[in-house]
C-alpha cells in the first residue's frame, strides 16, 4: 500500500482544521529518569484570564459570606446600638443598612475581579514577550522514589 502523497490526502473539515494550542508549551529534557527539566516557553492569555475571573468572582463570593457572618455578630453583640448611641451623643446621625453595605461590597468587588482580571492577562503577555527572548523559565522536576 503506498502512502499517500501531499496531492491525494483528504482535506480536512473546517473544524479538524484548527489546532488548539496549549495553555503553556511546556518542553520536557533530562539526562536521566530521576530528573527531568520542564521550561515554560509560553502562557495562553485566554486561559489566564478564565482562571482569573473564576478564582477573583470567588473570592469576591467568600468575602460577601464573612461580611454577613462578621455582620451577624456584630448585630447580635450589640455594638451597632453602642455606636449609634455614642454617635447621638455628640450629635451626629448615623444609619447603616446591611443591603446598602452588601451592594456597595458586591459592587466593588465585581470592579476589582475586572480590573485584576485584566492585569492577570496584561502579565501573561508581558511573559510570553520575554519568554521569547530569555528562553522561558526552566523547571527542574524529581522523580519520588
Amino acid at each position: 500500500m503506498a502512502t499517500p502523497t501531499k496531492s491525494n490526502r483528504p482535506r480536512p473539515s473546517g473544524d479538524q482544521r484548527r489546532v488548539r494550542r496549549p495553555a503553556a508549551d511546556v518542553r520536557l529534557t533530562g539526562r536521566n529518569s530521576a530528573r527531568q527539566y520542564a521550561t515554560i516557553h509560553r502562557i495562553d492569555p485566554w486561559s489566564v484570564l478564565k482562571y482569573s475571573l473564576v478564582l477573583n468572582f470567588s473570592l469576591v463570593i467568600v468575602t460577601m459570606i464573612a461580611m454577613t457572618l462578621l455582620w451577624a455578630v456584630v448585630q447580635r453583640l450589640g455594638l451597632l446600638d453602642i455606636l449609634t448611641q455614642g454617635l447621638a451623643k455628640v450629635e451626629l446621625v448615623f444609619e447603616l443598612r446591611p443591603g446598602n453595605i452588601a451592594r456597595s461590597v458586591f459592587l466593588l468587588g465585581t470592579l476589582l475581579t475586572i480590573v485584576a482580571s485584566a492585569v492577570n492577562v496584561f502579565i501573561a503577555f508581558l511573559y510570553n514577550l520575554i519568554s521569547d527572548l530569555m528562553g522561558g523559565i526552566r523547571l527542574e522536576l524529581a522523580a519520588d522514589n
